[in-house]
């Protein structure tokens, strides 16, 4: 029994040491494959390494972008409508004026050139003066009651509820340094909307406008010609001073650096009125061109001594211009262009070369 029991008991004990064995060969692979199990390392990697925050730049970048391009799109485009009002015909104040207006200017020019009005509601009204047998003094006359007639006329329109604003414009040929006519504004008033409805129309006087409008000027040749001394002080005011000097008002003689100014000035408003013309923008083409003529006006009797031949040529492009862009209905824009480019490219020519003389 006791040698039974004994190899027995040996092998009980030898197959408890293999199970306890087999036990811990089995734990150790179990061991060995937990850590891929609860690898949180690559977890916490894909946490850490922010591939998400690509993402969130990406789209900050995608939609601040757009954000940063639509505003100053959104906020420049009523900026630039303000800054320039644009302008269109006015037919109904063009058939007002016309109406009350006597179409005969016994001249050959037209009695009536345009009208229109701009956003902001400036109305502006151009005609042809009448000539009384070349009597200046009748002309003075006629001009002033004609001029009544069309703020009348503009301001009982069925479009005056639109006007904030009303200029008449009156032209007149008028002979040139080189001895051309020119059809050339020689009257111009401007009276508001606020100071028209306080008039008393059927008491009002032609020769009281230069003291009712708002703004008033008349060319100096035909201011002169007047009635009374009282009445020439009147329609000659300080409208066309500011402005500079007019043909036909006394000049005060400029140097040669003094014209070269004027002709960078001159280039200045050239270059705004052709870029103007590039985005047929007409308003403020022909605004600037006026400024220009303003400033022409103020040199070109110094520029023709200083520069005869140069001044025969422009001054032929001045009048092409003028023509296109001012008495034209539409105005004819290709030409205005081109007497622009040219009235340009010569007095840069003659700018070069003051440049070079006054150093």
């Amino acid at each position: 029994m006791l040698k039974i029991i004994g190899p027995l008991a040996k092998f009980g004990a030898a197959c408890a040491i293999l199970a306890l064995l087999l036990t811990i060969s089995g734990c150790t692979p179990a061991s060995t494959e937990s850590p891929p199990a609860v690898t949180s390392v690559p977890a916490a990697q894909s946490q850490s390494a922010p591939t998400s925050v690509p993402a969130v730049i990406s789209t900050a970048v995608a939609t601040s972008a757009p954000a940063a391009q639509r505003q100053p799109t959104t906020t420049s485009q009523p900026a630039m409508s303000a800054a320039s009002p644009t302008m269109a015909d006015a037919p109904n104040i063009l058939l007002a004026v016309g109406a009350v207006l006597n179409p005969d200017t016994k001249r050959d020019v037209p009695r009536m050139a345009r009208a229109t009005i701009d956003t902001s509601g400036d109305a502006t009204v151009v005609f042809a003066l009448r000539n009384e047998n070349d009597h200046q003094e009748a002309i003075v006359t006629t001009a002033l009651a004609d001029t009544l007639a069309a703020f009348w006329a503009i301001y009982h329109s069925p479009d005056t509820a639109q006007v904030t604003s009303a200029t008449v414009i009156g032209t007149y040929a008028i002979q040139g340094k080189t001895g051309s006519m020119r059809e050339l504004p020689v009257l111009r008033a401007v009276l508001t909307a606020n100071n028209a409805a306080h008039l008393n129309w059927n008491a009002v006087m032609p020769e009281q406008l230069p003291e009712i409008v708002d703004d008033w000027w008349m060319h100096a040749k035909l201011a002169g010609a007047a009635r009374s001394r009282s009445l020439q002080e009147k329609l000659a005011t300080n409208w066309a001073q500011a402005q500079g000097d007019t043909e036909g008002r006394e000049h005060k003689s400029l140097t040669p650096a003094e014209v070269h100014d004027q002709i960078d000035l001159m280039l200045l408003h050239l270059n705004d009125a052709l870029f103007a013309l590039s985005g047929n923008d007409v308003g403020v083409a022909r605004s600037q061109f006026k400024q220009f003529f303003d400033k022409w006006d103020g040199a070109e009797e110094d520029f023709r001594i200083l520069y005869p031949q140069q001044y025969a040529t422009l001054d032929l492009e001045l009048e092409r211009a003028e023509l296109a862009l001012l008495h034209k209905t539409p105005e004819d824009i290709n030409t205005g262009r081109f007497a622009l480019r040219a009235l340009r490219a010569g007095l840069l020519d003659v700018a070069h070369d003051l440049e070079a003389k006054l150093k």
